[in-house]
């Protein structure tokens, strides 16, 4: 009974790799490698200069976006500080605005009452 499992399951993985893999892009990538020549390609792949030099330009991008992402971090509290000061502005007016407003109804309500 183990072999008949270990059967089965090694036909159900050999059919999901058949299944998902990409046959058109290997076919593409084989004619392409078949029209450009081996010999050129071989030259190119491994060269650690290249890798160097694509490394450092990544970096540069990475210190770039970096850079950006941090003048957008720093522009946005800014913004945030200055809202929150109006906001906390706007409260005291209209705190202010309240307790004149209950200072007036108070006053009003003692004049009407003292005849």
């Amino acid at each position: 009974m183990n072999k008949t499992l270990l059967l089965i399951l090694c036909d159900f993985l050999l059919l999901n790799l058949i299944h998902f893999t990409a046959w058109d892009k290997l076919d593409k990538e084989s004619e392409s490698s078949r029209a450009q020549g081996g010999a050129e390609k071989a030259g190119v792949m491994g060269d650690p200069t290249r890798d160097l030099e694509l490394a450092a330009v990544r970096i540069k991008e990475r210190e770039e976006d970096l850079k950006n992402q941090m003048a957008s971090v720093a522009a946005l509290r800014n913004a945030l500080t200055s809202t929150q000061e109006e906001m906390g502005d706007e409260i005291a007016r209209q705190t202010r605005r309240a307790d004149r407003a209950e200072d007036e109804t108070e006053e009003e309500s003692r004049t009407q009452s003292s005849p």
